[in-house]
């Protein structure tokens, strides 16, 4: 197999998970929605497990203004920001 054929293989493979990855946020998006709905936290099959994950803030550090403070000036430079709940999938392998 040439370089040819597998730049061509990549550039298929990679529009299908462009596809792929667009209808996995649209499924668990409604499962989401469903989920809350139902007041679920967890569902399992053979092959995966779903967590409903609940929102949440999360912390970041704001390296711009470190660069320029000192290391002390954690607490000044960070910031929060709100974490959406989110269904968490994994697989059972």
């Amino acid at each position: 197999m040439g370089i040819d054929d597998l730049m061509e293989e990549l550039t298929l493979i990679t529009a299908q998970l462009a596809l792929l990855e667009k209808d996995s946020k649209r499924i668990r998006k409604e499962l989401l929605k469903q989920m809350q709905g139902q007041r679920i936290t967890d569902l399992e099959n053979d092959s995966i497990k779903v967590h409903l994950v609940k929102g949440f803030s999360r912390t970041s550090i704001d390296k711009d203004k470190l660069k320029k403070l000192f290391p002390g000036a954690l607490e000044v430079c960070s910031r929060s920001s709100w974490v959406d709940d989110f269904v968490k999938v994994t697989s059972n392998d």
